[in-house]
């Protein structure tokens, strides 16, 4: 299997003006728009804008994840508390 960016991003020229676009690999031939910004002057500032969102989304779902990860922590602590309770009453 090989490993490859989940998140990149994409910039294009449509007529006068630049678009970048954060693009997410769903499946590795699929991939999905997740963040699109148009009117750029120039292709550097479009690419500008790209990397800091990509770094910037990678960053929220990180912490996204994290929390994520402590509540289903805290939902398993909290069943096998409840587990021990009625194993204590039988």
């Amino acid at each position: 299997m090989s490993k490859g960016k989940k998140y990149d991003f994409k910039v294009e020229q449509i007529d006068s003006e630049w678009v970048a676009s954060i693009i997410r690999k769903v499946t590795s031939k699929k991939t999905t728009v997740s963040k699109k910004q148009t009117g750029f002057a120039s292709e550097a500032d479009a690419t500008t804008w790209a990397e800091t969102e990509v770094q910037t989304f990678l960053k929220n779902l990180q912490k996204h994840n994290q929390q994520h990860s402590e509540h289903r922590k805290q939902k398993a602590e909290r069943k096998a508390a409840k587990a021990a309770k009625t194993e204590e009453t039988e």
